[in-house]
């Protein structure tokens, strides 16, 4: 069959199809456009259009096309269906087995230990820019790097911890007052005596007898 119609003449028919008229589920390769022109060529008059793309299209369906997803029957909805509901009714029991205040204390219990851990985090970024920032200074405008980074590698190993585990909360709190104890061109000693200046005015400023902050918030490390 000869064609009536210029390559590009047939590849605008083919875009203009492939965007207004062409089945949604159509697999748009070269190999499925060249099928469709070859068929639609050889069943007219040598005339590619929208009607005999169609047609080729319906012809070659099982060629061209996607196939159409299987829509399941009303028998296979209703047992899905049934299938969830057990579902949430089974869950709803379980979920009302447990006493409603039962459900608020583990509700709440989460929600602090999330936000406490939120807490420890940011706490424990805080604590990073505050040992970075320090600097000590040789003289005016001058600072000591040596000295500088020594401190700085020595408040790293300072930790609080309580009930056996470091808080980073209490901790940016140490450091800090660690900080404002340390002399304006402290010495390797000056952090060790910074510690044992924070302890003595923490002591003095707690209720005599009161044992339990002493025992649960302690320094886990001292620098070495």
């Amino acid at each position: 069959m000869v064609l009536h119609q210029t390559p590009s003449e047939i590849y605008r028919v083919m875009v203009d199809w492939e965007s207004f008229h062409a089945p949604k589920n159509f697999i748009a390769t070269d190999e499925n456009r060249i099928k469709l022109v070859d068929y639609a060529s050889a069943q007219g008059d040598g005339i590619i259009s929208f009607t005999s793309l169609n047609n080729a299209c319906a012809a070659l369906a099982a060629q061209v096309l996607q196939p159409e997803p299987k829509q399941p029957t009303i028998e296979e909805q209703a047992a899905e269906f049934q299938a969830k509901e057990f579902k949430r009714i089974q869950r709803e029991q379980r979920e009302n087995s447990v006493p409603f205040d039962e459900r608020l204390k583990a509700a709440k219990a989460k929600k602090d230990a999330e936000d406490r851990a939120k807490a420890e985090a940011d706490a424990e970024t805080m604590l990073n820019n505050e040992i970075m920032s320090y600097q000590c200074y040789a003289g005016p405008n001058r600072i000591d790097y040596t000295i500088t980074n020594q401190i700085i590698q020595q408040l790293k190993a300072v930790a609080v911890r309580i009930d056996g585990k470091r808080s980073a909360i209490e901790t940016l709190k140490a450091v800090r007052d660690v900080i404002r104890a340390l002399p304006d061109r402290p010495t390797l000693g000056a952090v060790e005596q910074a510690i044992e200046t924070v302890n003595r005015q923490r002591r003095e400023a707690r209720e005599p007898g009161d044992r339990k902050i002493r025992d649960d918030a302690r320094w886990a490390s001292r620098p070495r």
